[in-house]
């Protein structure tokens, strides 16, 4: 299934789609999205002012712009880890049928893993920033009957480790969250390696693969159209 298939598996809700929610629409002239929520850009161009001084401080003094104090206003009510966990809803969407079989086409295997890994960093996006989590600090929910676990290991650099037992696989990742600011525009990304793995009936690998998903950019802070567009380079490899 590809990622197209798997959103069309999502129908909408009272006319919008149940991830975007209203909040974005696709550029049909060059791709990407482009933020439609007048009201959040509004809220969060009056605190930009305060995060440039803060981010121009600690870039004369040398420390990581990750280290800024941020208001509250622009936070969301979640923290990276619960983000984290969100982002492996398409897992059974795109997995399940695969995994059911005893011996899946490596190219199939490889294609949904693909589709997978940029869902992941679609249903990342959002305008209001996730809380930073407490070293040793855990999350754990359910995504289709497959349990989640999530945990933050350090503290600094931030790295978040994840696993996901899905039916006949299993989804593990220890992940460090990088923010890189300019005048008008962000580049998010989750750097570390996604492990997937698919079991036989038996309990035995049968494929691993790994894969390095891209990050996301979002344009126009400051002024002009807000838009997101998924940039850097994504590998994988199969054994």
């Amino acid at each position: 299934m590809d990622v197209k298939n798997a959103w069309d598996h999502r129908k909408l809700i009272n006319g919008e789609h149940p991830i975007w929610k209203g909040e974005w629409k696709i550029d049909e002239k060059v791709g990407g999205l482009i933020f439609v929520n007048e009201k959040k850009i509004a809220d969060q161009k009056g605190v930009l002012k305060f995060i440039l001084g803060q981010i121009s401080k600690n870039i004369l003094s040398g420390k990581s712009i990750t280290n800024i104090s941020l208001p509250v206003d622009i936070f969301s009510t979640k923290s990276i880890l619960e983000v984290l966990a969100e982002c492996l809803a398409y897992a059974p969407i795109l997995f399940d049928k695969l995994a059911s079989q005893e011996n899946p086409n490596s190219v199939d295997l490889v294609k949904a893993v693909t589709a997978f890994g940029i869902t992941m960093s679609v249903l990342y996006l959002d305008m209001e920033k996730p809380f930073n989590p407490v070293l040793g600090e855990t999350f754990q929910c359910f995504i289709q009957g497959c349990p989640v676990y999530a945990e933050q290991i350090f503290h600094h650099p931030p790295i978040s480790a994840f696993m996901m037992y899905g039916k006949r696989y299993r989804i593990t990742a220890q992940l460090e969250s990088k923010v890189d600011l300019g005048m008008n525009s962000g580049c998010g990304s989750n750097e570390g390696v996604t492990r997937v793995e698919f079991f036989n009936s038996k309990g035995k690998i049968t494929n691993t693969i790994y894969f390095c998903g891209p990050g996301g950019e979002v344009s126009g802070l400051a002024y002009g159209d807000r838009k997101f567009n998924i940039v850097g380079k994504c590998i994988f490899l199969l054994i």
